[in-house]
């Protein structure tokens, strides 16, 4: 016959029911777990690499291109404004002809200006040759919203070849500006993170992130746009990049990159997929499948491949 648990032990039984119940296994993780979990978070991790060395180009479709580079002129929504008045051909016409003038005396506003007439084809037709060309001479002359576009349309590869020296030279140019100093810093953490146009650097890749992440933290917009570096910091240290390799750091900024508002994350799918692993294997974390269940049903979590094949193998026990 069992022996009855004495008084002192009731309290500890109790606990570990009511967190067996919960999904928290404060045992010892079975054989191998532990490295099914580092292995399904590397596969995580070099997921969207292709992505990341090219932004989702090269654009080589001409007139794919031609939208891609037009973005970079377009007029942020306003839903309280009066819709304007579409002007004639004519009208278009003399605007671009204004403008011109203007950009041909040396105005980088205007040279920036009539780079996106050539883009939208208003008053001219679409040339993304000469859109390019008075997009340099007004980067050239100073304008930071130039050298932004140049910069994504290199790094891209937008009608132009992709080239990621001269994106990151002119990501440097606007690393300091107030409108475009965030996304520059971010973008060239990935670049000194994977040496893509510029020497490999972890240490400057850590730094850039920090970056990005301290400008969000001092604006005042409503939405907080870093959680893409908070991710990669935690990736650093789940791949000990310049970095002693720590997955409980990693879970941390993972857990960061969640932990706003409603989203829990839902602007980065890796980062909630990098949880459903962590917390289903017990890497980084208390091992707790009620928590590992949760992320991997995130909405987007399911759009990795390697949460696809977490839920088909846990299905299939």
């Amino acid at each position: 016959m069992l022996n009855q648990p004495d008084r002192t032990t009731r309290p500890l039984i109790a606990l570990l029911c009511l967190l067996w119940a919960a999904g928290v296994h404060p045992a010892s993780l079975p054989p191998g777990l532990a490295d099914d979990g580092k292995a399904r978070l590397n596969d995580l991790l070099n997921e969207n690499l292709d992505y990341i060395r090219n932004q989702g180009g090269p654009y080589t479709d001409p007139q794919r291109a031609l939208r891609e580079f037009g973005g970079f002129f377009e007029a942020p929504p306003c839903p309280h404004c009066e819709p304007l008045k579409s002007p004639t051909e004519e009208e278009e016409a003399r605007i671009s002809d204004a403008i011109r003038a203007e950009a041909e005396n040396g105005d980088p506003k205007a040279q920036f200006r009539l780079a996106g007439r050539y883009a939208e084809g208003k008053g001219m037709d679409s040339d993304i040759v000469q859109g390019l060309h008075w997009l340099q001479r007004a980067a050239g002359n100073g304008n930071r919203d130039a050298s932004f576009a140049l910069a994504r349309i290199y790094d891209s590869g937008i009608g132009v070849p992709a080239d990621h020296a001269k994106a990151a030279h002119f990501y440097e140019t606007v690393a300091d500006s107030r409108v475009h100093a965030a996304i520059a810093n971010r973008r060239l953490g990935e670049m000194n993170e994977f040496g893509i146009g510029i020497p490999q650097d972890y240490a400057k890749a850590m730094a850039r992130y920090h970056t990005e992440i301290a400008l969000n933290a001092d604006s005042m917009r409503p939405v907080r746009w870093s959680q893409w570096s908070e991710f990669a910091i935690g990736r650093m240290y789940a791949q000990g990049k310049g970095v002693p390799q720590d997955y409980a750091k990693a879970a941390e900024w993972f857990l960061t990159v969640t932990d706003r508002g409603a989203s829990y994350g839902g602007l980065i799918p890796e980062a909630e997929c990098a949880l459903a692993i962590m917390y289903w294997t017990g890497l980084g974390v208390q091992r707790n499948e009620t928590r590992g269940t949760f992320f991997l049903h995130r909405p987007n979590a399911m759009s990795m491949k390697a949460c696809k094949k977490l839920k088909a193998d846990l299905s299939s026990q």
